[in-house]
């Protein structure tokens, strides 16, 4: 009797495990085909968002793919994210300390390490277990992949151990109330006048409320008669709260000279708000700078000869 009760109370617990939807899911590795060597290795999610309430679960999946041309030796870790005090950079791991809005602890691996041989991909499930008292709003982590060598600083080998490492970030937005607010502060350019080269230009966007934002929007470049020339979308990207975060766009030169003007358009990530500013710039190609001088040159030359041509002869 005790022993039926044994087996019947085993069979239950193998039937929860394997029908629970939250249960862990065993990583796939998977042998690719004409993998290139590149001499890296790749992630294939570097982001992935997820809305949830507080107290659910749910699982997302990275996969990382080895074009090292070598066996590679792989560790994973978790830790926190917070925003860069540079807003030419996004983000600042945080190591073994404990970001404001902290995921770390919710982030559940299936695996610490593993090895990867030369275009084989490996499929991770990452399981995001929110608790009951979860405040609404955002809360950040990653999820990192350090690689060396999988042979290096074993006995006998002379290949240096060098790490390289990938971060996937993870964005939970805890579903209540927060607050969306930010703003385009500025749109420039390096310079007005452009002799040579690309032209160059930047913005910085604010994001003022409580939860991560993704402005997006489109960049137009038109000439002096109003006719477009250039016309780039802007994908959407991800400013931290409280953060300003600094954008780069280069626009290759037109071969005509003349007076353009750029019209940047940004969706502030919430709403329908979108900010608008332009400003204008000048294209004087280097070869017909100097052709003008040359030229103001000639004339200036013949005008003196021409001037001197015309001069009385004096009366003595």
């Amino acid at each position: 009797m005790n022993k039926s009760k044994g087996i019947i109370a085993a069979m239950f617990f193998l039937a929860f495990f394997i029908l629970s939807p939250f249960r862990a899911q065993a990583f796939q590795i998977e042998k690719l085909t004409d993998v290139p060597v590149s001499g890296d290795f790749v992630l294939n999610q570097t982001k992935t968002e997820v809305q949830l309430s507080a107290g659910d679960q749910a699982i997302r999946s990275v996969s990382l793919t080895n074009r090292s041309g070598a066996d590679l030796f792989f560790t994973v870790g978790v830790e926190d994210f917070s925003a860069s005090a540079k807003a030419e950079q996004n983000i600042d791991l945080l190591g073994a300390q404990m970001g404001l809005y902290s995921l770390k602890d919710y982030l559940k691996l299936e695996a610490m390490s593993f090895t990867l041989h030369h275009g084989e991909r490996i499929t991770m499930p990452i399981s995001i277990n929110i608790p009951q008292n979860a405040q609404p709003g955002g809360l950040y982590g990653a999820v990192t992949f350090s690689a060396k060598l999988a042979d290096a600083g074993s006995a006998g080998s002379s290949k240096i151990q060098v790490v390289s490492r990938l971060a996937s970030l993870f964005f939970v937005r805890v579903k209540g109330e927060v607050t969306e607010s930010g703003e385009l502060l500025d749109f420039n350019s390096s310079k007005a006048f452009y002799f040579g080269g690309p032209v160059a230009f930047e913005f910085n966007y604010k994001n003022t409320g409580s939860i991560y934002l993704n402005p997006y929007g489109e960049l137009k470049i038109t000439d002096v008669f109003g006719r477009e020339v250039y016309t780039k979308w802007i994908s959407p990207y991800f400013v931290m709260p409280g953060a300003v975060r600094q954008q780069k766009e280069i626009f290759e030169r037109p071969s005509a000279w003349g007076l353009y003007q750029a019209t940047l358009k940004l969706n502030r990530g919430y709403g329908n708000n979108i900010d608008q500013r332009s400003l204008y710039f000048f294209i004087l190609p280097i070869p017909y700078m100097i052709g003008a001088l040359i030229a103001l040159i000639i004339i200036a030359w013949l005008a003196i000869r021409i001037s001197k041509g015309f001069k009385k002869p004096k009366v003595s």
